[in-house]
């Protein structure tokens, strides 16, 4: 007879990176990969506030990640579905025996409450993916696109523009199927820049859908009811979940398609 599954194991062993917080911004549970993308350690973090453990930067006056997560937090207690947040610069405090500095860092989160049988949240289960290496590599293509004054002036209007609707997203997206279609868009209009944006969507392959694929799974196998029926809620927001991210899963494989054409 097969054994029941140990879940805590799946979920510190899955390779998204994953928080679950108490509805008080309490650090209840925390994956592995999560770990070692923010250099902490999983007794250090456990039990305490998430904004205790991951300040602000104190040398970057202008540093808004934990005011953007904070709200995004309340946004998605407050209309208990999935709330996705633009790319947030949000730097991380390296060890104390790496001399304890902070390392700039990008990230992509997405905050998802989970629902008892009456509706009320009882954890949120944050996401993010870790965009540091995409921002560098966007930074990059800005300084070389500076020889040609054309295509300096077409990527200024279109980088004001990504901006510009980012903090608007921040602001005023409570709803993750609308933040997926304003992505959508904004990818759509930076389709003009030139190759090494092609090859960068290439080599993102593997970092984009290996945490969907990952969601799919986790999501199907619960579906399938192995450890107990589940309520008529439970199911409905199980399939939400599952439509999301195959629908993300879809719009990731258009944009493979895309840079592969491109690529010859």
């Amino acid at each position: 007879m097969m054994s029941e599954p140990d879940f805590k194991f799946l979920f510190e062993s899955a390779p998204g990176l994953y928080l679950v917080l108490s509805p008080e911004h309490r650090i209840i549970a925390v994956s592995d990969a999560y770990l070692r993308a923010t250099m902490t350690q999983r007794d250090a973090i456990l039990g305490r506030d998430l904004f205790d453990v991951f300040p602000d930067n104190p040398d970057d006056h202008a540093a808004t990640g934990t005011r953007n997560l904070r709200t995004s937090l309340q946004r998605a207690l407050a209309d208990k579905v999935a709330d996705a947040m633009a790319i947030q610069k949000y730097d991380i405090r390296k060890p104390e025996s790496e001399g304890g500095a902070f390392e700039e860092r990008y990230w992509s989160p997405v905050n998802v409450p989970l629902l008892d049988p009456r509706g009320d949240v009882v954890c949120i289960i944050h996401r993010v993916e870790d965009a540091t290496e995409f921002v560098r590599l966007k930074q990059r293509s800005h300084d070389e696109t500076q020889r040609s004054s054309e295509l300096r002036d077409n990527l200024e209007r279109v980088e004001a523009e990504v901006y510009q609707r980012a903090a608007e997203i921040q602001e005023t997206n409570a709803r993750l199927d609308l933040a997926n279609k304003e992505l959508q868009r904004l990818y759509d209009r930076t389709k003009q820049l030139e190759q090494n944006k092609t090859e960068f969507l290439a080599a993102l392959n593997h970092e984009l859908r290996t945490p969907l694929n990952a969601i799919l799974g986790f999501t199907g196998t619960m579906l399938m009811q192995l450890s107990g029926p589940l309520t008529a809620d439970q199911e409905k927001h199980l399939r939400t979940v599952q439509h999301s991210a195959r629908h993300l899963l879809s719009l990731i494989n258009d944009l493979l398609d895309v840079a592969k054409i491109e690529a010859g």
